[in-house]
Protein backbone atom coordinates (compact mmCIF):
# COMPACT_ATOMS: atom_id res chain seq x y z
CA UNK A 1 0.00 0.00 0.00
CA UNK A 2 1.36 3.41 -1.21
CA UNK A 3 -0.18 6.50 0.30
CA UNK A 4 -0.02 9.20 -2.06
CA UNK A 5 -0.12 13.12 -1.44
CA UNK A 6 -1.92 13.15 -5.03
CA UNK A 7 -4.34 10.88 -5.26
CA UNK A 8 -6.78 13.20 -3.95
CA UNK A 9 -7.20 16.88 -3.74
CA UNK A 10 -5.60 17.82 -0.92
CA UNK A 11 -3.98 20.96 0.22
CA UNK A 12 -0.04 19.35 0.31
CA UNK A 13 2.42 22.57 0.00
CA UNK A 14 4.76 20.56 -1.65
CA UNK A 15 7.06 22.71 -4.15
CA UNK A 16 7.19 23.25 -7.93
CA UNK A 17 10.63 21.45 -8.00
CA UNK A 18 9.41 18.95 -6.19
CA UNK A 19 6.23 18.19 -7.84
CA UNK A 20 7.59 18.13 -11.22
CA UNK A 21 10.14 15.50 -10.08
CA UNK A 22 7.59 13.60 -8.26
CA UNK A 23 5.74 13.44 -11.57
CA UNK A 24 8.27 12.38 -13.58
CA UNK A 25 9.64 9.73 -11.82
CA UNK A 26 5.74 8.65 -11.80
CA UNK A 27 6.01 8.33 -15.22
CA UNK A 28 9.12 6.69 -15.60
CA UNK A 29 7.34 3.77 -13.35
CA UNK A 30 4.15 3.62 -14.42
CA UNK A 31 5.69 3.36 -17.45
CA UNK A 32 8.62 0.37 -17.38
CA UNK A 33 6.44 -1.69 -15.23
CA UNK A 34 2.86 -1.18 -16.07
CA UNK A 35 1.37 0.36 -12.75
CA UNK A 36 -0.33 3.48 -11.67
CA UNK A 37 1.06 5.21 -8.69
CA UNK A 38 0.69 8.76 -8.49
CA UNK A 39 3.59 8.96 -5.67
CA UNK A 40 6.64 6.52 -5.91
CA UNK A 41 8.11 8.55 -3.86
CA UNK A 42 6.29 8.26 -0.66
CA UNK A 43 7.10 8.06 2.48
CA UNK A 44 4.75 6.03 3.70
CA UNK A 45 3.39 2.39 2.46
CA UNK A 46 2.52 -0.33 4.50
CA UNK A 47 3.67 -3.89 3.13
CA UNK A 48 2.27 -7.36 4.56
CA UNK A 49 4.90 -9.20 6.44
CA UNK A 50 5.35 -12.55 4.13
CA UNK A 51 5.73 -10.35 0.94
CA UNK A 52 8.69 -8.80 2.78
CA UNK A 53 11.33 -11.55 1.95
CA UNK A 54 10.07 -11.12 -1.60
CA UNK A 55 11.73 -7.02 -2.04
CA UNK A 56 13.77 -6.89 1.07
CA UNK A 57 16.78 -5.02 0.62
CA UNK A 58 18.94 -2.20 2.26
CA UNK A 59 19.58 1.28 1.21
CA UNK A 60 20.45 4.64 1.89
CA UNK A 61 19.07 6.46 -0.83
CA UNK A 62 16.03 6.12 -3.23
CA UNK A 63 14.28 3.55 -0.65
CA UNK A 64 10.56 4.69 -2.23
CA UNK A 65 11.43 4.35 -5.59
CA UNK A 66 13.15 1.04 -4.92
CA UNK A 67 10.74 -0.47 -3.33
CA UNK A 68 7.84 0.51 -5.71
CA UNK A 69 10.18 -1.36 -8.47
CA UNK A 70 10.57 -4.22 -6.65
CA UNK A 71 7.23 -4.60 -5.82
CA UNK A 72 6.29 -4.40 -9.33
CA UNK A 73 8.88 -6.61 -10.31
CA UNK A 74 8.06 -8.99 -8.29
CA UNK A 75 4.11 -8.77 -9.63
CA UNK A 76 3.00 -7.85 -6.23
CA UNK A 77 0.05 -5.92 -5.81
CA UNK A 78 0.20 -2.58 -5.20
CA UNK A 79 -2.67 -0.28 -4.35
CA UNK A 80 -2.55 3.77 -3.32
CA UNK A 81 -4.71 5.36 -0.66
CA UNK A 82 -4.27 9.04 -0.29
CA UNK A 83 -3.01 10.79 2.71
CA UNK A 84 -2.77 14.03 3.57
CA UNK A 85 1.04 15.02 4.48
CA UNK A 86 1.85 17.87 6.82
CA UNK A 87 4.73 20.07 5.82
CA UNK A 88 7.80 19.49 8.23
CA UNK A 89 8.01 21.70 11.23
CA UNK A 90 11.68 20.85 12.52
CA UNK A 91 14.85 20.33 10.45
CA UNK A 92 15.12 20.30 6.51
CA UNK A 93 14.98 17.81 3.06
CA UNK A 94 17.71 15.55 2.91
CA UNK A 95 17.90 18.08 -0.52
CA UNK A 96 19.10 21.17 0.93
CA UNK A 97 22.95 20.02 -0.11
CA UNK A 98 22.69 20.73 -3.84
CA UNK A 99 25.33 17.64 -4.35
CA UNK A 100 22.62 15.77 -2.85
CA UNK A 101 19.90 17.17 -4.92
CA UNK A 102 21.94 15.82 -8.04
CA UNK A 103 22.71 12.82 -6.81
CA UNK A 104 19.64 11.49 -5.51
CA UNK A 105 17.68 11.83 -9.33
CA UNK A 106 21.29 10.24 -11.19
CA UNK A 107 20.70 7.35 -8.94
CA UNK A 108 17.01 7.22 -9.21
CA UNK A 109 17.18 7.37 -13.16
CA UNK A 110 19.76 4.19 -12.90
CA UNK A 111 17.64 2.39 -10.56
CA UNK A 112 14.99 2.43 -13.18
CA UNK A 113 16.65 2.11 -16.17
CA UNK A 114 18.67 -0.91 -14.41
CA UNK A 115 16.16 -2.59 -12.78
CA UNK A 116 13.68 -2.24 -16.47
CA UNK A 117 16.97 -3.90 -18.27
CA UNK A 118 17.82 -6.68 -15.86
CA UNK A 119 16.04 -9.76 -15.31
CA UNK A 120 18.08 -11.00 -11.95
CA UNK A 121 17.36 -9.31 -8.73
CA UNK A 122 18.47 -5.89 -8.10
CA UNK A 123 21.38 -5.19 -6.69
CA UNK A 124 21.88 -2.74 -4.10
CA UNK A 125 24.78 -1.82 -5.59
CA UNK A 126 23.37 -0.88 -8.94
CA UNK A 127 23.96 3.05 -8.62
CA UNK A 128 26.68 5.95 -8.53
CA UNK A 129 26.21 6.13 -4.78
CA UNK A 130 29.68 5.27 -3.16
CA UNK A 131 29.26 6.54 0.06
CA UNK A 132 27.70 2.77 1.05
Amino acid sequence: VYCSRFSNKNNDKTSTVRVVGIKFYNQLVNKFWDITLTDVTSGYRGIRYEKLKDIFFTSETNFAIELALRAAKNRLNIVEIPVEMSSRLHGHSQFFRLEKFFMYNINAIIQIFNSYFKHDHLSDYDTLDQSR
